[in-house]
């Protein structure tokens, strides 16, 4: 995480997000056309240096090349075991003893362009279940118990 006036601390992580979601569709929607209407939108809602600095973002990610070690379409993805929601261990190879499994990072509800993709794979729910596959997303948000 980067340090200076710009990194997001811990204390960000806290604050209550308000999310446009005048911009989140009810119904059936594409999802490129959402995203752009998003996309657009940063610089009147957040402020020409908050839009900055995101597009500052978006560039050194970019140049990183960070997607190097993703697998690509069709590539096996690595085996994993990770809690769900309750705290029970679900695994990879677990999910695909049931059928085909659908992955979608999710960064947080504070992020408007997971809340739309979340949105968008919903649309296509019923479609997974009778083909007989399941939608599994994955955060890095620990469960807080009360």
């Amino acid at each position: 995480m980067k340090s200076g006036p710009h990194a997001i601390g811990a204390n960000d992580r806290e604050k209550s997000y308000s999310l446009p979601y005048e911009l989140f569709p009810t119904g059936p929607f594409e999802l490129p056309a959402a995203l752009r209407r998003l996309r657009d939108m940063k610089k009147s809602a957040r402020g020409p240096d908050i839009a900055a600095l995101m597009d500052q973002a978006v560039a050194e990610l970019a140049d990183a090349d960070s997607l190097t070690m993703v697998p690509g379409v069709g590539d096996p993805a690595p085996k994993f075991e990770l809690p769900n929601q309750i705290g029970a261990l679900v695994s990879l190879d677990g999910l695909l003893a049931t059928g085909p499994a659908v992955l979608v990072f999710y960064r947080g509800v504070w992020c408007p362009f997971c809340t739309l993709t979340l949105r968008a794979y919903e649309q296509y729910l019923p479609d997974l279940r009778s083909a007989g596959a399941s939608l599994v997303g994955i955060s890095c948000k620990r469960r807080t118990t009360p």
